[in-house]
């Protein structure tokens, strides 16, 4: 397990199986998060850079040769790792956060 995935808290083998209706395009995700990912490449970049992370915790599968991603595990891997990266506890409330 990397060191982003033990900060993070990913889950172990133990989690239940992808539900289907969550499974997305790169496109797709990527298209209904534009104020965090303004460009595909933008979400290109930041899977290739936590790639074992997201394929460990689910986030992230490989179905054909193609990148599909589980939409509410992405989005909790997203601030799981933005958390750890930026060094603040998982379940910290942010000052000035909503």
């Amino acid at each position: 397990m990397s060191k982003v995935s033990e900060a993070a808290g990913a889950a172990d083998n133990s989690r239940p199986p992808p539900n289907l209706e969550h499974l997305k395009t790169l496109g797709e995700y990527q298209g209904a998060r534009t104020h965090i990912w303004p460009t595909l490449a933008s979400v290109r970049w930041f899977i290739r850079t936590n790639k074992p992370d997201l394929l460990e915790c689910g986030a992230l599968l490989i179905l054909g040769g193609r990148l599909v991603i589980d939409e509410p595990r992405f989005d909790a891997a997203v601030e799981r790792i933005g958390r750890a990266q930026a060094g603040i506890p998982h379940g910290a409330r942010i000052l000035g956060a909503l």
